[in-house]
C-alpha cells in the first residue's frame, strides 16, 4: 500500500468519524429539545383553575403541560408546521385549548390556522377545528363546546363538537387582538393595532369602540385588561428611556394616573381582583400599584426577577406569579416577591445548544473536506 492509498483511507477514516460525531451530537441536542425548548420563546401562558397545572405555549410548534406539584418533564403537545399563539384552559379545567398557525402538511405556501382540544392526561389531541384564512390572533372559551377566536377582520364563534363556525362578526380595520370575556358573557377586543400607538377596546355586541385612544406613547409593548373589563392598561415608552403606564376607566375613559420618572416598561397585568396593577421595566424590577377608591394609582412595592419579564400570568387566587424571563420560568410567591420554584432554565440549555448546532456545523464542514481530499487523492492516483 503506498502512501496515496493510505493517506486515502485516513481522509476516508477521518470523514467517517465526523459523521460520527455529528450523530452524536444530534442525539445530545435531541435528549435537551423537550426542557430547552419548553422554556424559549413562550408566547402564552395559563394556569389550570385549580391553580395547580401550567400551560405554555412556545414558538418551537408545542405547547408544554407543566405539573407544579412534581418534578418530571412536562407533557408535549406537538402541532407540527403550526406555530402556536394561544392556550387555555376550559371552566372544568380537564381540556386544554390552543390556537396556532402556520402552513397545511405539505406545503410551504398554503396558510392554515387551527383550535385544538387536548387531553392534558394523555397529551392526544381529541378534535381539531381548521380555520379559514390561516390566521388567528387569540381564543377563548365562550363555554365547554364553544370557543372565540379573533380572526384576520373578524371575530368567531365556533362549535368544537362539530367544527361549524356558529357566528362570525366583522372587526374594524383598526381593531387589536386580545380577548377578554366580561362577566356578563360578552366578548371584547383589545390591545393595540400593529405598528400604531393607539390603545383601543371594542365590543362584540355592540359592535362598536368602548375606548379608543391614540398617541399613547411612543411605544407600547403591551396592553392589559382587568379581569372585570372594567379598566385597561397599556406600558411602553414615553420618550427617551423614560417608560409611562396608563391605565383607563372604560365607563367614562379617564386616565386614573401616570406613575412619572419610571424606567421603560415592557410587561404590564392586572391582579386576579383588580385591585392592584403590576408592571415590569427592561431591567426586571418589577413595580406594583394599588387603584384607590378615589381612582388613583399609589405605588406598593417593588421586587426583582431573574431576568427581563418575557411573559407573566397569575394564578387564579393571585397568590402566585408564574414569568418566563430571559434566564428561566419559574413562578414566584406575589406577597412576597420570592422565587418558589423553577421549571427551567432556557438560557444556559439555549447557550448549550448553540454550541452544539455550531458544532454540528464545523464538523460537516469538515466531514466536507475530508470527502473532497479524499477524491482529490483518488483523481491524482487515476492520472
Amino acid at each position: 500500500m503506498n502512501h496515496r492509498t493510505l493517506a486515502n483511507w485516513v481522509w476516508r477514516a477521518v470523514a467517517a468519524g465526523v459523521l460520527a460525531g455529528v450523530g452524536g451530537l444530534q442525539l445530545i441536542q435531541l435528549a435537551i429539545e423537550t426542557r430547552t425548548a419548553a422554556g424559549e420563546a413562550v408566547v402564552d401562558m395559563a394556569f389550570s383553575p385549580d391553580g395547580k397545572d401550567l400551560a405554555t405555549a412556545s414558538e418551537y410548534n408545542a405547547v408544554y403541560f407543566w405539573k407544579l406539584a412534581g418534578a418530571e418533564l412536562p407533557k408535549v403537545f406537538s402541532l407540527p408546521r403550526h406555530v402556536p399563539v394561544s392556550v387555555r384552559f376550559t371552566g372544568e379545567g380537564n381540556r386544554i385549548i390552543t390556537g396556532a398557525h402556520g402552513f397545511l402538511k405539505g406545503s410551504w405556501t398554503v396558510k392554515s390556522a387551527r383550535i385544538d382540544i387536548w387531553n392534558p392526561d394523555t397529551a392526544i389531541c381529541e378534535r381539531t377545528v381548521d380555520i379559514p384564512g390561516g390566521y388567528v390572533g387569540d381564543v377563548e372559551c365562550a363555554s365547554p363546546n364553544v370557543a372565540v377566536a379573533v380572526l384576520k377582520g373578524s371575530v368567531a364563534r365556533y362549535d368544537l363538537e362539530t367544527g361549524q363556525t356558529l357566528e362570525r362578526i366583522d372587526l374594524p380595520a383598526d381593531a387589536a387582538s386580545h380577548l377578554c370575556r366580561a362577566p356578563d358573557g360578552r366578548f371584547l377586543v383589545y390591545g393595540s393595532p400593529a405598528s400604531t400607538r393607539r390603545v383601543n377596546v371594542w365590543d362584540s355586541v355592540r359592535r362598536e369602540f368602548l375606548f379608543d385612544q391614540d398617541d399613547t406613547m411612543v411605544l407600547v409593548h403591551e396592553v392589559a385588561m382587568s379581569p372585570d373589563c372594567r379598566m385597561v392598561a397599556a406600558c411602553g415608552r414615553a420618550s427617551g428611556r423614560m417608560g409611562r403606564l396608563s391605565v383607563w376607566n372604560l365607563a367614562d375613559g379617564r386616565e386614573l394616573g401616570v406613575p412619572f420618572a419610571v424606567p421603560e416598561l415592557f410587561r404590564v397585568a392586572f391582579t386576579p381582583d383588580g385591585k392592584s396593577v403590576l408592571a415590569t421595566n427592561m431591567q426586571g424590577r418589577i413595580n406594583v400599584w394599588n387603584i384607590s377608591d378615589a381612582g388613583y394609582l399609589d405605588f406598593d412595592r417593588e421586587f426583582a426577577a431573574d431576568g427581563r419579564v418575557e411573559r407573566l400570568v397569575f394564578s387564579p387566587d393571585g397568590s402566585r406569579v408564574a414569568m418566563v424571563t430571559s434566564t428561566s420560568l419559574s413562578i414566584y410567591d406575589y406577597a412576597t416577591g420570592d422565587k418558589l420554584q423553577t421549571l427551567v432554565e432556557p438560557l444556559r440549555l439555549y447557550s448549550f445548544r448553540r454550541v452544539v448546532r455550531w458544532s454540528k456545523f464545523l464538523l460537516v464542514i469538515a466531514a466536507g473536506i475530508a470527502m473532497i481530499w479524499s477524491l482529490r487523492h483518488r483523481i491524482v492516483r487515476r492520472t
